[in-house]
């Protein structure tokens, strides 16, 4: 025969609950303030939700949907942020600064401006520095859905010149085979900077 502590959901047998409740007389009295104590937790959770949906998204979800919505403003540095945070390229004042002053020009966007807040010290940064910053502010790219495509050859076709300049200005038709100097950059279907490409002679030859 099996017995139930009340309010433990615990099923013992008769002879060791009766052992139990021998040895610790107290656990009868204590059961009522754990009971409680459940549920003031339980109330305090459901009271917690409520008011977080209540008071709408965090200041950090608001700046994450204006960089999207606004996405296409920074065209043109992307691949530069890019290039600095992985350490391809030196760090270059020029780059966070035209950042800023781009991002100062967006209406409504102060969300977003106080989450970026840490590039207005870039002319403070030496390389290592600004390299970090870089880094930080690609992976806020990225982690807000914008990519940088991974091609490091295509073969032209009727969609190429909407995702690519051709670096000699040369046309390049249907089947080419061509090399990426620098790729592209999107938001969902929605091209932010066009990449570089150029004909692969080797491929050619």
């Amino acid at each position: 025969m099996m017995i139930a502590l009340p309010g433990s959901g615990v099923d013992l047998p008769v002879q060791e609950s009766d052992e139990l409740l021998r040895q610790s007389p107290w656990l009868w009295d204590c059961l009522p303030y754990i009971a409680a104590a459940v549920c003031v937790i339980a109330l305090g959770l459901v009271i917690f939700l409520i008011i977080k949906k209540r008071a709408g998204p965090s200041s950090l979800d608001t700046a994450s949907a204006q960089l999207a919505e606004h996405a296409a403003v920074f065209s043109g540095l992307f691949e530069a942020v890019y290039r600095i945070g992985s350490g391809d390229s030196r760090y270059k004042q020029g780059v966070p600064g035209d950042f800023i002053v781009r991002l100062g020009g967006i209406s409504g966007a102060e969300e977003l401006r106080e989450r970026l807040r840490y590039l207005d010290d870039f002319a403070q940064w030496d390389n290592d520095t600004g390299a970090k910053k870089m880094k930080d502010l690609t992976k806020f790219f990225i982690k807000n859905g914008i990519v940088r495509d991974s091609a490091a050859k295509i073969a032209v076709d009727g969609d190429t010149y909407a995702r690519y300049k051709v670096s000699d200005g040369k046309k390049l038709y249907d089947g080419t085979l061509a090399e990426v100097i620098a790729p592209y950059w999107r938001i969902g279907d929605t091209i932010l900077e066009k990449g570089l490409i150029k004909e692969d002679t080797d491929e050619r030859n």
